[in-house]
């Protein structure tokens, strides 16, 4: 048997040496790709596509009717639903969701339990206490227009007298008292707006629903959470000459939102270039699409600005930029702009900056623990854009010694948002 054994091994063929080789090469490859495979699956479990992959994009809320409700055609004097799916596309949750109903009250009413004297269900009404307290609020409203174009009007003319080559200095000080007393009548405004709004019912249960905590889009709610929300309503009687009528019905939301991002930063404090060529890194201006949010933090520039001989301070500057399909407004006014109420203007186009931070030598330095300033803070916007410069502190200056480096910075931003959509619902004559 072992005679045998040697003697058969001792016939190897070319053909079959190149039969193993090729065995024994098939057999590497497929370790080398299980290999790779294993890699790729630690790299997934390293980096989940939680935080990535569902905060991109400009989308935050958005709602549709659903089909017949309301429907496209109705009679007069019958009841119907107004249903609504809401959708949170973003990549962030929020918990502070209103949906306003917007009927033509001529034609369509909200209705509520009761029945009223003619065996309908009643239209929804304000209290008298609370009609009271929106018209007075209106009524002040009213006043901005004129105030506003008076105390533009005194600050012209203050600018006009101090380019005189001879200057009035009694008209000086007019023009410069006149201007606090009409800013101080705009500010007695507002603050008479919010002590009225303060004990005005602003969330009704039947004109506006409040839709409760909506999940923004994860691994775990790839579609985000989506609610239906319901409003009853009917028809009224239509014009006697008329046989039909087409009135409309709007839906409003409105809700506060964040966006946050975070990324690598290169900080040279060689502000000259006079140093060496072979750096880590280099100042550069880093541009993004969005945020999984409607608005987006476009851009940070860093510019490093001179403190004494010996130090640097950076400066970030964030850009700002609404993308979504609605408008900007103070997040504490959320409620507000979903109520009979309304805004006053100063209450949109607003962006607060809540947190910005960066590290420096396992140092973070922040808005908050007052190492960074952040100047024009809430950021106003313009034609949907605005701007804002936190920079670092003096007394926490970066030596110039100190060799290019890169480090980490985040940003998160809070505000409200609001749109509104709307559909025709045609009321015909009900046949008798």
């Amino acid at each position: 048997m072992t005679l045998r054994y040697v003697k058969a091994k001792s016939k190897m063929t070319p053909q079959n040496s190149q039969h193993i080789g090729r065995v024994a090469f098939l057999v590497m490859l497929l370790l080398a790709i299980t290999a790779l495979s294993a890699c790729e699956k630690n790299n997934e479990e390293d980096y989940p596509i939680t935080d990535k992959e569902f905060k991109r994009g400009t989308d935050g809320l958005e709602i549709e009717f659903l089909k017949s409700a309301p429907p496209g055609t109705t009679i007069e004097n019958m009841e119907f639903r107004v249903i609504c799916r809401v959708y949170n596309r973003g990549g962030y949750d929020t918990s502070n969701v209103y949906l306003t109903a917007s009927l033509e009250r001529d034609y369509m009413c909200i209705t509520t339990d009761s029945i009223d004297d003619n065996g309908n269900k009643a239209c929804a009404e304000y209290s008298d206490e609370d009609k009271e307290k929106i018209q007075k609020i209106t009524e002040l409203r009213k006043k901005f227009p004129e105030l506003n174009a008076q105390l533009a009007l005194v600050e012209s003319q203050l600018e006009l007298e101090n380019k005189k080559s001879e200057k009035d200095d009694n008209e000086l000080l007019r023009l410069e008292s006149e201007i606090k007393k009409k800013k101080q009548e705009i500010q007695e405004n507002v603050e008479e707006i919010a002590k009225i709004e303060e004990t005005l019912t602003l969330i009704s249960k039947y004109f506006t629903k409040d839709a409760g905590i909506m999940r923004g889009r994860s691994i775990y709610y790839p579609e985000g959470s989506p609610k239906e929300i319901i409003f009853d309503a009917r028809t009224k009687m239509i014009d006697a000459l008329s046989t039909r009528h087409t009135s409309t019905v709007a839906l409003t939301a409105c809700y506060s939102y964040t966006t946050e991002i975070g990324d690598d930063i290169c900080i040279d404090t060689d502000i000259y270039g006079t140093g060496i060529l072979n750096k880590v890194c280099t100042l550069e201006e880093h541009s993004y699409s969005g945020q999984g949010a409607p608005v987006v933090i476009e851009g940070i520039k860093i510019t490093m600005l001179p403190h004494g001989t010996e130090g640097v301070v950076p400066q970030f500057i964030i850009s700002v930029k609404n993308k979504g399909n609605g408008n900007v407004i103070a997040t504490e006014k959320v409620k507000h702009a979903c109520s009979a109420t309304g805004l006053n203007r100063d209450d949109w186009n607003t962006v607060n900056l809540t947190t910005f931070r960066f590290t420096y030598k396992g140092r973070e330095y922040t808005n908050t623990d007052g190492s960074i300033t952040c100047k024009k803070n809430p950021i106003t916007l313009e034609d949907n854009k605005g701007e804002i410069r936190c920079t670092l502190k003096d007394e926490f200056s970066i030596p110039k010694s100190e060799p290019a480096f890169i480090t980490q910075f985040f940003v998160k931003l809070d505000y409200g948002y609001t749109f509104t959509i709307s559909k025709d619902v045609v009321i015909e004559k009900q046949l008798i």
